[in-house]
């Protein structure tokens, strides 16, 4: 009887013990799962600094933004030295030309002009053309008939122009090297393979003209330049072409008129420039290309 009244205060304590470990582990809310951080930490843990994202609208950058916004500066800080630009061009190079709008000069149309080729034609090559003598789903004649929304061939915009800087151009072979030599020009720098880039020209547009933007010290090469398109299965056109003359340092040239109508459904085009040396005695500067599009 004795040792039944001593073991009732510790049976007591036990279950005391026991209760209140029930309220603190159901005061903690379950885990979801494994997790990789420790829940308590993660939940109990504060932001570093406010988030842009918190509340939408409050920020120039966001739809339903109403409050003031900092105009950029008048003067904005150039993007290269100013010692590096070129002399401004006099009076006779800012005469209107054959590929400007509103040249009211004469213009041969009627010579055409014999292309140095950009390179070799491939001795044999696939003919793929004898895959498509029907319509093909992946053609618009497949389900419309031919001749559909013919346009009269004499009915042409006024010109339009896609311009290129000569640093955007890379040697089409590793083999190539190339330096950049300042606003917006390049260098061959090793190797004697072309340098080019894609022309993103509309389908169904003419051609005009090409013109090259250089600069040349060399004083005995001229650069050369090309619109070529590919037919991807190993044939080319070169459809206009254009040199540089001179070697008195920054000069343009213009390409004869060409008139070539593009045909993206079944050529891709290409600008090309071979810079007939290595170094930076001789750069292009730039390329433009002057079309129209059926109205």
């Amino acid at each position: 009887m004795v040792r039944t009244k001593r073991m009732l205060p510790v049976a007591a304590i036990l279950v005391l013990a026991l209760a209140l470990t029930g309220m603190v582990a159901s005061a903690r809310p379950p885990m979801q799962g494994e997790g990789s951080e420790d829940s308590e930490l993660v939940t109990s843990a504060l932001p570093y600094g406010s988030r842009v994202t918190d509340v939408l609208g409050d920020d120039a950058d966001e739809d339903g933004y109403t409050g003031a916004v900092s105009a950029a500066a008048a003067v904005l800080e150039p993007s290269e030295a100013a010692a590096s630009q070129p002399a401004e061009a006099g009076a006779e190079a800012t005469a209107l030309q054959p590929d400007d709008n509103d040249y009211r000069g004469p213009v041969d149309r009627s010579a055409q002009a014999e292309i140095a080729p950009s390179e070799l034609q491939p001795a044999t090559a696939p003919d793929w053309e004898q895959s498509f003598a029907e319509p093909q789903p992946d053609q618009d004649s497949y389900a419309n008939p031919r001749g559909m929304d013919d346009r009269s061939p004499d009915a042409w915009s006024s010109f339009r122009y896609i311009n290129v800087a000569g640093a955007t151009l890379r040697p089409r072979d590793s083999s190539s090297g190339w330096d950049y030599s300042g606003t917006g020009c390049v260098s061959r720098s090793s190797g004697s393979e072309l340098i080019n880039i894609h022309l993103p020209i509309p389908d169904g547009s003419r051609i005009d003209y090409l013109r090259i933007y250089y600069y040349d010290t060399s004083g005995s090469n001229n650069s050369r330049a090309w619109v070529t398109n590919y037919n991807s299965s190993g044939g080319y056109t070169d459809v206009t072409t254009v040199t540089s003359s001179g070697s008195g340092g920054y000069g343009t040239q213009l390409s004869d008129y060409s008139g070539h109508i593009v045909d993206t459904s079944a050529r891709s085009y290409v600008l090309n420039w071979s810079a007939a040396q290595n170094g930076s005695s001789m750069r292009l500067c730039g390329l433009r290309v002057a079309y129209r599009v059926p109205v």
